[in-house]
């Protein structure tokens, strides 16, 4: 599920993970697998998140719907993390909403955490909203909340 050039940015220890995804798939099934409790973010609710939590049934998974830039349901728990996944969300958002989403990001990260991102690249799918994103864009903006790319 995670490929090695990932692997070494997962804690080893039981750790609490933010995984914010568009689409659900499999991600927070292998953290719990690595000994991580997950709060799974599904920001496109569907039959296929319906799907996927009844794929992975797990007490070390707590699954919610929630949207970016704001993230009002996981801030209003006031807890932190030690992972926050950004997976296929980014690109979805344009660049003001972007520039709000990466301080809230920020917030829900403990000190010494870890944000994985993935930016897609590509022609948009036909009945999608999607906005070009570049790294420079991204780096500058978790750099201005104290992050810096590794």
């Amino acid at each position: 599920m995670f490929t090695g050039t990932l692997l070494h940015l997962i804690p080893t220890t039981p750790s609490h993970v933010l995984d914010i995804e568009r689409e659900p798939d499999a991600t927070p099934a292998g953290f719990v697998a690595m000994g991580h409790h997950v709060v799974a973010v599904r920001t496109d609710r569907g039959d296929l998140a319906d799907a996927a939590m009844a794929l992975h049934p797990s007490s070390r998974i707590d699954w919610m719907d929630d949207s970016l830039p704001d993230l009002a349901r996981v801030a209003a728990r006031g807890v932190t993390f030690d992972v926050v996944m950004l997976t296929a969300v980014w690109m979805h958002l344009d660049h003001r909403q972007r520039q709000l989403a990466m301080p809230r990001v920020a917030s829900l990260l403990r000190p010494g955490g870890v944000m994985i991102m993935s930016l897609r690249y590509g022609p948009v799918p036909k009945g999608r909203r999607m906005f070009a994103v570049s790294v420079a864009e991204t780096t500058s903006l978790a750099a201005a909340e104290g992050y810096a790319l590794f």
